[in-house]
């Protein structure tokens, strides 16, 4: 597909996700218009764009069952809203625009998704979660109990586990000490859990990735800079455990459920490969290496885009950006993705 980037100036693809049925949602964005983000959306039996979305704003889209949700991140605040599409890209909902953020939200497994808010002031802020469903309707909204000041770091991370089980990490100098991180389990219906040191030591960024059957896993740094596993959480434990042998041995790479939530698609992020090429692992919930797909494009050497798998399986490989071409003065810019319908069914 040809997108205007303007590549020059920040333009670029995004990677692609996909929904329940197959559609595909394609994202770029436009630097004209300051974190613009626009999407195409491809049937999959046709592989032809059946609609499109251009009222993003820095917005990172979810598949879901049927159709896609996310939300805009506006300004230098990052003002929110979030908002509903069905497979083809038609806004079903779009929610009132409602304090600032950090653009922090999470799938939930069970249909919808949580996002991260916040209220209050500069110098006294509450961070907020609201559990979305797959309409846009706010199921519950629960604080977290720390009060934020103009200096403390307001980074979260959340994820939701298979059963609907909600954990937030957040920073927590002022609770635990410099570098510490805080834990809270929240079950479906929103009930809070006790809160907990959930990491002794400093976590850039990290994120958290679904266990079959329920709990979560926990991917991010280590001291040196280097990408690991640093644990797993039970559903509603209070403390980290060490991940699973398999999983440790596996830094740098991406999960996504397969099989029905049966068992782990291992993918790989963006790399150097001799071959153009990426393979992705089926392991089983006990670490079983089940088999590998290689996805490969061939042509020599390159860095590799995104790969992803979505609820029905369908695998979308994004190809290499330095494979792409731009004509009209570095404006208009091929986006190349190739994809296999209900691959990991």
């Amino acid at each position: 597909m040809n997108r205007d980037l303007n590549s020059s100036s920040g333009g670029r693809c995004f990677p692609a996700e996909t929904d329940g049925t197959g559609h595909l949602a394609l994202p770029w964005q436009n630097p004209w218009q300051p974190h613009n983000s626009q999407f195409a959306f491809v049937d999959p039996a046709t592989g032809s764009q059946v609609g499109s979305y251009n009222n993003g704003v820095r917005l990172l889209l979810i598949g879901q069952a049927s159709g896609f949700m996310g939300g805009n991140c506006q300004g230098a605040m990052c003002q929110q809203n979030y908002v509903v599409l069905d497979p083809v890209g038609k806004e079903l909902f779009s929610s009132p625009f409602n304090g600032t953020g950090n653009g922090e939200q999470a799938n939930d497994p069970t249909g919808g998704m949580i996002h991260v808010r916040f209220s209050g002031t500069a110098d006294a802020t509450t961070i907020l979660l609201d559990a979305i469903d797959a309409s846009g309707r706010i199921r519950w909204t629960q604080p977290l109990p720390d009060v934020f000041g103009p200096r403390d770091s307001k980074d979260t991370l959340v994820g939701v586990d298979r059963q609907g089980n909600v954990l937030a990490l957040w920073r927590s100098q002022a609770r635990y000490g410099a570098g510490t991180w805080a834990g809270q389990w929240f079950d479906h219906a929103g009930n809070a859990g006790p809160v907990f040191q959930a990491l002794s030591s400093g976590m850039g960024s990290g994120q958290l990735y679904e266990r079959v059957g329920d709990g979560l896993f926990l991917s991010g740094f280590v001291s040196a800079g280097e990408a690991a596993w640093l644990g797993q959480f039970d559903a509603q434990a209070t403390a980290m455990s060490a991940p699973p042998a398999w999983l440790a041995a596996r830094p740098g790479k991406a999960l996504h459920m397969v099989r029905g939530g049966k068992g782990y698609a291992v993918l790989p992020m963006s790399e150097n490969s001799a071959a153009c090429e990426q393979r992705v692992e089926v392991i089983s919930p006990t670490g079983q290496l089940c088999g590998s797909s290689l996805f490969s494009i061939g042509g020599g050497a390159c860095v590799t885009g995104s790969i992803a798998v979505g609820y029905d399986g369908t695998v979308v490989q994004q190809g290499p950006r330095e494979r792409e071409t731009c004509s009209a003065n570095d404006h208009i810019c091929t986006c190349t993705y190739r994809y296999w319908p209900g691959f990991f069914r």
